[in-house]
């Protein structure tokens, strides 16, 4: 195992009730990542997804060593996986860059079960598609994708779910506006 590995692995496995640490993205592509049934549909509009990609790209294309940090995520761990309770939008889009530029990620593997979600999924490439299409360069960035990308994850281990929906309506309350399904 890497340096970065065993660190992933000795954040998985300290985990007993809530913890919080500052991971690569690349780190985080490692995590058995899942998005459980009770997460609202993935729903980025377009103007979502140009922001993050225009923001990625300025900040990588400066060539700077400073992370570029796109918040938190939450995490429920249980059962050998991680749900996904905060961060879906930000992880899904970006794994249809990786998946642009030729890197696998594990949640793509992940079966979207609503038609928006289905429909945004598509969309969402076909306009990651266009955008690497106009900046060929982001290919060659690979390393600092995975490496220059930060967030704060927040761990929530073997906890009952009342405490996760409680970090997520909390996490919620900015962004995309929640229904009142979700």
């Amino acid at each position: 195992l890497t340096e970065r590995e065993i660190c992933v692995d000795q954040m998985l496995d300290k985990v007993e009730k809530v913890d919080i640490f500052e991971r690569k993205y690349g780190e985080i592509l490692r995590i058995p990542l899942a998005i459980p049934n009770y997460q609202r549909i993935y729903c980025w509009e377009e103007s979502n997804v140009k922001c993050l990609l225009d923001d990625i790209f300025e900040h990588i294309n400066v060539k700077t060593k400073v992370p570029y940090r796109l918040g938190t995520i939450i995490l429920h761990c249980h059962d050998g996986r991680y749900d996904i309770l905060d961060g879906q939008q930000r992880l899904v889009t970006l794994a249809l860059l990786m998946s642009e530029i030729g890197v696998k990620t594990n949640l793509l593997k992940e079966k979207f079960v609503s038609k928006q979600s289905v429909e945004h999924v598509a969309y969402n490439k076909h306009l990651i598609h266009d955008y690497v299409l106009r900046h060929p360069a982001l290919v060659g960035f690979i390393d600092s994708l995975l490496n220059n990308i930060e967030f704060t994850v927040l761990v929530l281990g073997n906890t009952t779910l009342d405490l996760a929906y409680t970090f997520f309506s909390n996490q919620n309350s900015r962004g995309v506006a929640l229904s009142d399904y979700d």
